[in-house]
């Protein structure tokens, strides 16, 4: 296991959370803000993988926050660094 995980986040695709833990986040209340913030501090660190994913997860709770100038510059970093689509997914 230790191996898949590794070997996503080098290929920045990190591994899905399981099912259970997916359902637990949509359930427990969201925590939007912090979401953002966890993935400014990985963009910062030039950990794109998982600040994509956190975005992602952020933009899943709530689509409105995603239109901030700082969001649109942590995906346009992103894309410069992994050269991918810079857009919502």
């Amino acid at each position: 296991m230790r191996f898949l995980g590794e070997n996503g986040e080098r290929r920045a695709r990190p591994m899905p959370l399981p099912w259970w833990m997916r359902l637990m986040t949509r359930l427990v209340p969201a925590r939007r803000a912090a979401l953002r913030e966890k993935a400014f501090a990985a963009c910062e660190a030039k950990d794109w993988a998982h600040c994509r994913q956190w975005l992602d997860e952020a933009t899943a709770r709530d689509r409105y926050g995603e239109y901030t100038t700082k969001v649109d510059q942590a995906r346009k970093a992103i894309a410069a660094a992994l050269g991918v689509d810079a857009g919502v997914p």
